[in-house]
């Protein structure tokens, strides 16, 4: 199971609806084909909420030394994306982390009406949720743990099910339900580095493999030879991509 079907799940998400001035979710063209205005990038806070709920109750299986951010849809050199949590006439922003990354505060928690809305827009023709990125604070650049890109699956799977039944159905048509479909995900669906790479090469304790990046899924979060701690890297004809 590639990329391609997580990102379709989560186009299935039921967009947020408009409160507060802001109108959610989009449309990409009107009765005549005719391209519309993007629409604001936000999301409900209960749906955000879910997948930190997650990753606080799984980290200390996965990931005990680690901290979740959201990553929104933008271009990586971004560098000018702001995130506001919404209640009501209360704006209170959240912190940024890395470029287009951010935290959620706990401070919308048992808000339902509560919204997390970025100073972006959705481009025309795609609503995506923020992609979930959990990364163990002794891992360098460049290297992903195992543990890491598990639990980053769960929380982001426990964000996709807040959609109710329009993720059941998808998963239910993929014979996927619960955790499953994180078992049969690559690792570099997660994390992996912007640049091209050939080669993935695991490291966990006395093993070591090199796998071949194009092969049909080379190394998925549930292939159980390898452990929470295995560290995984990339090249590309040879050297490290960081």
């Amino acid at each position: 199971m590639r990329l391609v079907f997580l990102l379709c799940l989560f186009a299935a998400l039921a967009p947020a609806h408009a409160q507060s001035g802001f109108t959610i979710g989009h449309s990409a063209t009107d009765a005549k084909g005719r391209p519309l205005p993007a629409q604001q990038m936000a999301w409900r806070y209960t749906t955000l909420e879910a997948a930190q709920d997650a990753f606080e109750r799984q980290a200390p299986r996965f990931a005990p030394n680690s901290i979740l951010t959201f990553r929104l849809a933008v271009d990586a050199g971004d560098t000018t994306s702001l995130v506001d949590l919404v209640e009501g006439s209360d704006r209170t922003p959240l912190p940024m982390v890395a470029p287009g990354a951010f935290l959620l505060a706990s401070a919308g928690a048992g808000a339902d009406d509560a919204l997390v809305v970025a100073n972006r827009d959705f481009p025309p023709g795609q609503i995506t949720h923020p992609t979930v990125r959990v990364r163990s604070h002794d891992v360098p650049p460049g290297v992903v743990r195992m543990g890491d890109a598990r639990l980053a699956c769960q929380a982001q799977m426990a964000m996709a099910k807040t959609a109710g039944f329009k993720v059941y159905a998808a998963l239910g048509a993929a014979s996927l339900f619960g955790f499953d479909v994180c078992n049969k995900l690559a690792v570099t669906v997660f994390d992996a580095p912007a640049s091209r790479f050939d080669t993935i090469v695991v490291d966990d304790g006395e093993r070591h493999a090199s796998l071949a990046a194009g092969a049909p899924d080379a190394l998925t979060l549930g292939d159980s030879q390898w452990s929470d701690n295995a560290r995984i890297s990339f090249t590309w004809q040879g050297q490290a991509v960081r």
